[in-house]
């Protein structure tokens, strides 16, 4: 076949057939209503993230990290201090200094780029929240007080808010295909998050405990060979539950005791094992052995097989024990390395001679594990981690203690505040003050989620709602989603009450979940209203009064 001479230069292949290009500039744009409307919700977050961004002069709390980063991108170089949070967020913002200049709006450029980016990944969450509620929340993120104000400033909270979008989606993902890509997601989240802000600590114990109480009920529910090993996991579990218990509330007790005595000049004791820290340890040391020794006897490989939980646990494990050699520090090197976060702390020969023992001991512990697990997956995942942790923290391998005060000082700088308790706030700070008076609306939602949810389960009736579209939630999907944003509420609203230190912008943490709670509840209620109702009677009357008494409730 010869082409027509005057046909223009690649508008056909070979054989006469049109190149890829042709074909997708061919395909006619088709815009529905859901395109609209999507792209009207991410104009709105592009708005009101990034319009007058730079007229609010820098706050206290944004001083630091602008003047780094403004030293960094001068190439005066940086050197990681906990003082003010993980290294990610100096360098997105020099990045943003050398794309476009350093001024106040460009200092706020990818904290606001964040926070649209979190509008638009609620709808990666679309097959759990069903399709009115992906909407519903992707809109209470777009209005949210506490979301839009902290996508206008320098700080940490609204790369947090996509870290954990992103590291959650992978779990239910994992969970529902199985495919190995997902883990390596949720390692390089980690590994962000870990440089972002240490409330990676929190929502990694989040999820950590969520994912072993389901490793743990589905190895109770699966049939077991022998009768007499199930009984010694039950022991195990029941002892390794309260070594936890015990061991978390002395150790945490006793720090607090020798932070606040540091910052009231009192002189340390010297460290010792309290009997009630002791019999933590050693339940919890006879617990994990008998667990594993009741699991390898009666599943031995099909634990490499059979327990997505247990992979995911392996993955999310591994990373956490690499930041925890700080917990065999001397509570008062952690008062004062958290009084101000100077790294020579660290290199004192008592903090030298307890970490020569700490940080090999953690590594090997997440070598073995990875290791036992499935050493190719877990090599992957890892360098997945390192690839993105190192670089950040050595500052492109510039400072090489970087990687010290990162896998060490982050946890000693959280663990050693929390006796000063800086705000002085009351402990109803967040329940009765932060969530009612800003975040009423995803927060009414959830407490009525919540209540149903219970109601349900007391009758007998546990089930997720049907939200009346083929594309709504599905119940074989494996990983109980719901569920899962509604422990997250509660558990992030425990920790971050029982914390310290109480700030306003924590209060993301907890309004995160709600939105996602928020959504998932009231998309099925929308879903059952007859809107035709609306376009006759006086239903629009009824609705404005509504909105008019929210509206006054919320002032």
């Amino acid at each position: 076949m010869v082409e027509p001479e005057n046909a223009p230069v690649g508008a056909q292949g070979a054989g006469g057939s049109p190149g890829v290009l042709d074909r997708l500039a061919g395909q006619p744009i088709r815009l529905g209503p859901v395109a609209i409307l999507g792209g009207l919700l991410l104009l709105a977050a592009i708005v009101t993230r990034f319009y007058g961004l730079g007229e609010r002069v820098v706050s206290h709390d944004e001083v630091t990290h602008v003047l780094w980063s403004w030293n960094l991108s001068r190439g005066l170089g940086f050197q990681h201090n906990p003082l003010s949070h993980g290294p990610l967020q100096f360098h997105l913002i020099a990045l943003s200094y050398f794309l476009f200049g350093a001024s106040d709006f460009t200092a706020r450029v990818p904290h606001a780029a964040a926070g649209v980016v979190a509008v638009g990944m609620v709808f990666l969450l679309r097959r759990w929240l069903g399709r009115t509620g992906t909407w519903v929340a992707a809109v209470l993120m777009l209005v949210s007080p506490f979301m839009l104000y902290y996508s206008r400033y320098a700080r940490n909270e609204m790369l947090v808010v996509v870290e954990a979008l992103a590291m959650f989606w992978a779990v239910f993902r994992y969970y529902e295909t199985r495919q190995v890509r997902w883990l390596y997601v949720l390692a390089g989240t980690l590994a962000l998050h870990f440089a972002t802000k240490e409330t990676a600590f929190i929502y990694t114990a989040q999820l950590l405990i969520f994912l072993a109480g389901m490793f743990a009920i589905q190895t109770l529910q699966m049939p077991w060979e022998k009768p007499g090993h199930k009984a010694v996991f039950l022991t195990g579990l029941v002892a390794a539950v309260a070594g936890c218990g015990v061991t978390f509330l002395a150790y945490f007790r006793d720090l607090v005791e020798v932070t606040k005595g540091f910052q009231a000049g009192e002189p340390a004791a010297p460290q010792v094992i309290t009997p009630l820290l002791g019999m933590g340890l050693i339940l919890l040391l006879a617990g994990s052995v008998l667990l594993l020794a009741s699991l390898l006897s009666e599943f031995g490989r099909r634990l490499r097989s059979e327990f997505p939980a247990l992979d995911l646990l392996v993955v999310t494990g591994s990373l956490a024990l690499t930041q925890l050699p700080a917990l065999l520090l001397t509570p008062e090197t952690m008062a004062r390395y958290g009084d101000g976060g100077d790294p020579q702390i660290l290199l004192e020969p008592q903090a030298i001679q307890r970490l020569t023992i700490a940080i090999p001991l953690f590594l090997l512990l997440a070598v073995a594990l990875g290791i036992a697990w499935d050493w190719r997956r877990w090599v992957i995942a890892m360098g997945v981690a390192a690839a993105l942790y190192i670089p950040l923290y050595t500052t492109v391998f510039t400072h090489p203690l970087g990687l010290t005060t990162g896998t060490v000082g982050s946890l000693a700088y959280w663990l050693g505040n929390q006796g000063v308790e800086r705000g002085s706030q009351p402990w109803y700070y967040y329940l009765a003050l932060q969530i009612p008076i800003y975040e009423f609306l995803p927060a009414l939602a959830t407490l009525a989620a919540i209540v149903v949810g219970i109601i349900r389960w007391v009758r007998g009736r546990v089930s997720s709602p049907t939200h009346g579209t083929a594309d709504g939630p599905e119940a074989g999907l494996g990983f109980p989603v719901p569920l899962f944003w509604g422990y997250w509420v509660v558990t992030s609203l425990l920790a971050y009450t029982y914390a310290g230190e109480k700030m306003p912008w924590l209060t993301v943490h907890i309004a995160l979940p709600m939105v996602l709670v928020a959504g998932w509840y009231l998309g099925p209620i929308l879903d059952r209203v007859d809107w035709r109702a609306f376009r006759t009677g006086r239903p629009w009357l009824i609705a404005g009064l509504l909105l008019l008494g929210l509206l006054a409730a919320g002032r």
